[in-house]
């Protein structure tokens, strides 16, 4: 709250003249008393980090922090992954991983990074967060080692990732229309048609897409296990929304906040697919599963004559399309993409008079639904019984002689750069 808001706030909401110098005290005072229990809660982080370890055993917890001589180390960096978020995104979430950041609005500033993925019924997973100072290539090297630490190594599991890049930088309507037309492509043949289509338009966008390998950026060439298609991050942004409240609250607060977030979050879940027991696939996939079967009536089928009669071609107008129920393969590709059948192959399945959930991707039923949320996060004692020794200044309040400094400080530019301590609060036995 700036001076003028504050003395506009007494003077409306308490019908109260006041002196500007008293509401600029008042302020100080204000800000002094915040900043003041910002700062003490870095010297709290080794205790809540070995609470969260006591109480949620298997959780990883990384605090990172710089030696400073005649004083307590300097923070640097915090890592956090709940055990039961380890254990649910490997049994039962899409092997995709959104990663992105968000600016802290605390006092001391710094960046959220965040590891999210998605359930089988299409809600965003958080997977793990950091608190580092910047976003550097460094810092995601950091963060990105940490995980695979936690989920195994990426070629293993085949772990898909996804992130934003520069957006917006032709602001050309026609373009960016063509841009999207090409994103969202499922063939190969599409896709090599519209990206034709856009060196006509603007070669300069065609150019700086060509840098760009189109596994990274158009369905056509996704990968088939993650059985998601989505093109943007927005499992992420969702995240980012629901957190926009912590983000401006000291580092101890902001943690705690964010762990109870996701418990209440993975016990709604929980409940509410409790209720679809006995059903074959995941709410949100039935209700999508049933919008495309509305479709199907659109479609003419013609069989091929094979002797399983699992092979037939799909017209609609000039349109023609290749179906094979035994491969689960066909020519547009949405099946093997997205792992629910297409229109295509729902009025063949129809055709045939079998049950469309059959034919739905495992990791689009109920029961890896059910097993994302099968973990319980339990909850942490923040005032720690036992507190130990202060762990680590924070960012920023060490003045030039290394003393704990509570007023003025020297530029991170200024200070010699220091070796950094690694203290690892986390299980050494395996997730």
């Amino acid at each position: 709250m700036t001076l003028s808001e504050a003395y506009e706030h007494i003077k409306i909401d308490y019908n109260v003249m006041i002196n500007g110098k008293m509401v600029y005290k008042a302020l100080k005072e204000a800000r002094e008393r915040v900043i003041g229990n910002e700062r003490a809660q870095y010297s709290k982080l080794k205790d809540y980090l070995s609470e969260i370890h006591r109480s949620n055993p298997w959780s990883s917890t990384i605090l990172d922090v710089t030696p400073i001589l005649q004083s307590l180390p300097l923070f640097n960096r915090l890592y956090i992954s709940p055990d039961a978020c380890k254990r649910g995104f490997k049994t039962g979430c899409r092997k995709l991983i959104g990663l992105d950041s968000c600016f802290l609005k605390g006092y001391f500033g710094g960046q959220l990074l965040s590891a999210v993925s998605q359930d089988a019924n299409n809600h965003f997973y958080v997977i793990a967060f950091a608190v580092v100072d910047n976003e550097t290539k460094e810092s995601w090297k950091w963060f990105l080692i940490l995980l695979q630490e936690d989920l195994g190594d990426q070629d293993i599991h085949e772990w898909n990732f996804i992130s934003d890049q520069q957006k917006g930088l032709y602001k050309d309507k026609q373009v960016k229309n063509v841009v999207w037309e090409c994103a969202k492509c499922t063939t190969d043949a599409k896709f090599q048609a519209s990206i034709k289509k856009l060196k006509r338009i603007n070669e300069e966008a065609w150019s700086y897409l060509e840098k760009f390998e189109p596994a990274c950026w158009t369905k056509a060439h996704f990968s088939h296990g993650p059985k998601c298609d989505n093109l943007t991050n927005n499992m992420f942004e969702v995240w980012n929304e629901k957190m926009v409240n912590y983000r401006s609250k000291s580092i101890l607060t902001m943690c705690e906040e964010l762990w109870c977030y996701i418990m209440r979050r993975m016990t709604k879940y929980k409940q509410v697919l409790e209720t679809h027991i006995g059903t074959e696939i995941a709410p949100t996939q039935q209700k999508n599963l049933d919008d495309i079967m509305k479709d199907i009536r659109y479609w003419r089928l013609v069989w091929v004559g094979d002797d399983e009669r699992r092979v037939f071609e799909v017209q609609q107008g000039s349109k023609k399309l290749s179906i094979n129920l035994s491969t689960n393969k066909y020519t547009c590709k949405t099946w093997q993409l997205t792992g629910l059948p297409c229109v295509h192959a729902l009025a063949t399945i129809a055709r045939r008079g079998d049950r469309p959930e059959t034919y739905v991707h495992p990791l689009l039923k109920i029961g890896p639904a059910i097993a994302t949320y099968q973990h319980c996060i339990q909850l942490n004692v923040v005032d720690h019984p036992n507190p130990t020794q202060s762990a680590a200044n924070a960012p920023g309040s060490v003045s030039s002689m290394g003393a704990a400094n509570s007023g003025a400080t020297t530029p991170q530019s200024a200070r010699a750069k220091k070796s950094i301590i690694r203290t690892i609060i986390s299980c050494t036995s395996p997730v």
